[in-house]
């Protein structure tokens, strides 16, 4: 049985885990499959190829019984501050995609690196809506399991793995136990199994070399850790400064200045931070 899936970062370890569990089977990923931004007609075709495809690109008017669209686990909650960046005048990214708004908002407003770190405090981040998130991400979430073929399974789904605390490394980066979880869904959903979740042995996290931290004053909303762990491509810090001076340096290295750089989120953030500035 071939068997094809397309889940953004999220597709090694989903494959994987079906590797695991159907270990007949030939099991192909897709990863940047989204970078080519595929069309309906596309994904039908590349689709044909397999007994089986699993996707969470949108699925539009396909209707083939092998196709089965399941959606990202994509929470913000344990990880708000967490926020796009763009260059105005390029119009690209940064290099390292993931960028904290209040960083990137000093920058922006020219406030100096020294400075930053002192609006990593809980009244800042209640003024911000970040411990007001876990609602908002659980029905959002929720909302793109609706049209997908675990709309029946999301409520299990999200019970178990919200039980076992943090279980996102990132904004888009389950943990191993998470995408295992998942996995086991869709197996049993697609492919007729019966499979307990215990049963199934957690694989090595293919996620966790990218980190972003619970802050302290989140962590407490949650009653988990807190952490001050920034991983990224060319940062390992342990500290609020060591990320400030990274990001900073990053933005200059990049030709992002206060005047050009774009932050990728609401206006309203900004208008709120303003008043403890």
């Amino acid at each position: 049985m071939r068997i094809g899936v397309a889940m953004r970062c999220q597709t090694l370890g989903i494959a994987r885990y079906l590797k695991a569990m159907l270990p007949d089977s030939q099991i192909e990923g897709f990863a940047q499959l989204y970078k080519s931004h595929p069309t309906t007609s596309n994904l039908r075709r590349l689709s044909k190829d397999y007994d089986h495809f699993i996707c969470c690109e949108p699925a539009g008017e396909i209707d083939l019984q092998n196709f089965h669209y399941y959606p990202m686990i994509t929470f913000n909650a344990f990880h708000p501050d967490i926020i796009y960046v763009k260059n105005k005048d390029s119009s690209q990214y940064t290099e390292i995609h993931y960028n904290s708004f209040i960083i990137a908002e000093c920058f922006r407003r020219g406030i100096l690196e020294r400075f930053v770190t002192d609006f990593f405090r809980w009244e800042v981040f209640a003024s911000l809506g970040y411990l007001d998130r876990w609602s908002l991400e659980a029905n959002s979430l929720k909302t793109q399991f609706a049209n997908s073929k675990s709309r029946d399974s999301f409520r299990l789904l999200f019970y178990r793995i919200k039980r076992a605390g943090v279980f996102m490394w990132t904004l888009n980066h389950p943990k191993s136990f998470a995408l295992r979880d998942y996995a086991v869904v869709m197996a049993n959903e697609v492919f007729g199994r019966s499979l307990d979740f215990e049963s199934v042995e957690t694989q090595p996290d293919t996620l966790s070399e990218v980190r972003w931290p619970v802050y302290p004053g989140i962590s407490e909303i949650f009653d988990v850790p807190s952490s001050t762990e920034f991983r990224l491509p060319r940062l390992s810090s342990n500290t609020f400064a060591g990320a400030v001076s990274f990001f900073y340096g990053e933005y200059r290295r990049q030709g992002i200045t206060p005047s050009n750089i774009e932050l990728l989120t609401s206006p309203e953030l900004s208008t709120r931070f303003a008043k403890f500035i």
